[in-house]
C-alpha cells in the first residue's frame, strides 16, 4: 500500500503543517478530481517517478491551485510513500486561460470584421453595378433624341439655307457631334464596370 504524505505551506492551501501531518490527501479532500488523484498515482506505481505532472488542487478556502508535482516514490520503516514537490503555477494557468479568452475575444472580432466587409463589399458591387445601369440607361435615353437632332440637322443641311443658318447648324452638328462622343465614352465606362469591354 502507497501512502501518501502531504505537507504544503499554509500560504499556499491554507492548512497548517500540524494539520496535515498522518493525514493522507483523500481524506484533507485536496484534489480537485478524485479521478485525476487515481491516474497520478497509477502513473507512479508503474514508473516510480514522475517530472513535472500537472495537477490541481484544492485549497482550504475552496480556491483551485494549479502546480506542477515531481514524485517519486520511497520506502520508509517499511511502507512505500510518495515524496512529492509541488511548483505553484497557479499564477500562470490564469495568466494563459487570459491569453486564450483575449485570443478567443479576437478571433470573434475578426470574423465580426471579415463579415462587415464582405457585406460592404456586396454592398459596394451592388451600389456599382446599379450606378452602371443607371449611366448605360440614361445614355441609351439620350443618345436617340441626339439622334434625332444630327438626323434633322443632316435634313436641313440639303436644304437653301443662308450663311447664318448655315453656321448656326454647324454649331448644332458640333455640338450634337460633342455629346455623342461623351455619351460613348461614358456607354464604354460602363461597359467596363460590368466588365463587358472587348479590347482590340
Amino acid at each position: 500500500t502507497i501512502v501518501m504524505a502531504i505537507v504544503f505551506a499554509s500560504a499556499a492551501i491554507g492548512y497548517t503543517r500540524e494539520e496535515v501531518i498522518g493525514r493522507s490527501s483523500p481524506s484533507l479532500q485536496i484534489w480537485a478530481d478524485a479521478t485525476s488523484r487515481d491516474a497520478y498515482i497509477a502513473m507512479l506505481r508503474r514508473e516510480r517517478r514522475c517530472w513535472n505532472h500537472e495537477v490541481c488542487l484544492k485549497a482550504r478556502n475552496g480556491k483551485l491551485i494549479w502546480g506542477l508535482a515531481s514524485a517519486s516514490i520511497i520506502e520508509i520503516r517499511g511502507s512505500e510513500c510518495i515524496f512529492s514537490v509541488v511548483r505553484d503555477i497557479t499564477h500562470l494557468k490564469e495568466t494563459e486561460h487570459e491569453l486564450r479568452r483575449y485570443r478567443d475575444r479576437l478571433e470573434e472580432l475578426v470574423d465580426e470584421r471579415t463579415n462587415a466587409l464582405r457585406e460592404a463589399n456586396r454592398a459596394a458591387e451592388a451600389a456599382s453595378r446599379a450606378k452602371s445601369m443607371f449611366l448605360a440607361n440614361m445614355s441609351h435615353e439620350i443618345r436617340t433624341p441626339m439622334n434625332a437632332i444630327v438626323g434633322v440637322t443632316h435634313i436641313l443641311r440639303r436644304t437653301e439655307l443662308t450663311r447664318e443658318q448655315a453656321e448656326r447648324l454647324g454649331q448644332i452638328e458640333t455640338a450634337t457631334h460633342h455629346l455623342l462622343d461623351v455619351i460613348n465614352d461614358i456607354l464604354d465606362l460602363s461597359k467596363i464596370e460590368a466588365g463587358k469591354m472587348s479590347l482590340e
